[in-house]
């Protein structure tokens, strides 16, 4: 496995750790902009954050296309 799995993996961990019940319909930018805010919250480094903003975004698109 690369990498990549795992990154993929713990950043679509994050999301439903906050919102778990929020139907994705409901999940819109203020609620990714709160899950980044929990996740500088925990001190965790600024790219790392950014890269797993990046894959939910990713994932959420690619959701959509299907």
């Amino acid at each position: 496995m690369t990498r990549s799995v795992d990154h993929i993996r713990r950043a679509a961990q994050v999301a439903p750790r906050y919102y778990g019940r929020t139907l994705a319909a409901e999940f819109g930018p203020l609620a990714l902009i709160a899950v980044q805010q929990k996740l500088l919250d925990r001190d965790l480094s600024r790219g790392y954050i950014n890269s797993v903003v990046r894959l939910i975004r990713r994932m959420f698109k690619w959701a959509v296309s299907r």
